[in-house]
């Protein structure tokens, strides 16, 4: 199942580059202005709902000119119950360069940073988990007007996280601190992301 979805993605990616360049050959920059724009960011998933981009809670975007763009995600997460409660926080910046700036249909590479924060209290022990790492990103945006655009777009993320535990029973050695359990390194490769940005003003 991953793979058809992951064909269609790619295959949407496709079809967006082609449909997009044709458009593209009549229509130029000369009637989009995003000079200063802000918007909203969304990513359509496997079943066919919109979210927003970057698997964040909420997800903005910055046109700084018509050559450069910041976007911003967030998402925060919490559980409380009997044995366990959880706290989360997560955000990414990524910072967008644009190629082909005559058309309306773009190629883009951007540049990022994905921060997050997990903290874990279950029974008598506590855990935090810290993540940092850069990320890569290259697609194609169409920006069929002022307002609202097309993407198709390929990332990858290459995280270190750093695990803290602090262990409060009374016959535990480190009761009354935390300890550095771990450090993992991983890379995160995303699978083609189709998603539509929503620009307000």
């Amino acid at each position: 199942m991953n793979r058809v979805f992951s064909f269609l993605g790619s295959g949407f990616f496709l079809l967006l580059f082609l449909c997009s360049s044709s458009f593209a050959q009549t229509d130029s920059t000369t009637s989009l202005d995003l000079d200063g724009k802000w918007g909203l960011s969304f990513h359509l998933y496997r079943d066919i709902t919109l979210h927003p981009s970057d698997g964040k809670l909420i997800s903005i975007r910055k046109m700084t000119d018509n050559t450069h763009a910041w976007r911003m995600g967030l998402s925060f997460s919490a559980l409380n119950s009997e044995e366990e409660s959880n706290i989360s926080f997560n955000g990414s910046a990524i910072r967008q360069w644009y190629f082909d700036v005559d058309n309306s249909t773009r190629p883009y590479f951007g540049l990022g940073l994905q921060l997050g924060y997990y903290h874990e209290w279950l029974r008598n022990i506590q855990e935090i988990d810290l993540s940092v790492g850069p990320s890569v990103h290259i697609g194609i945006e169409w920006f069929v007007n002022n307002h609202i655009s097309f993407s198709g777009e390929y990332g990858a993320v290459l995280l270190t996280e750093f695990t803290f535990r602090k262990n409060s029973s009374q016959l535990a050695w480190n009761s009354d601190k935390f300890y550095n359990d771990q450090n993992t390194f991983w890379l995160v490769v995303q699978e083609v992301r189709t998603g539509v940005a929503i620009y307000f003003w």
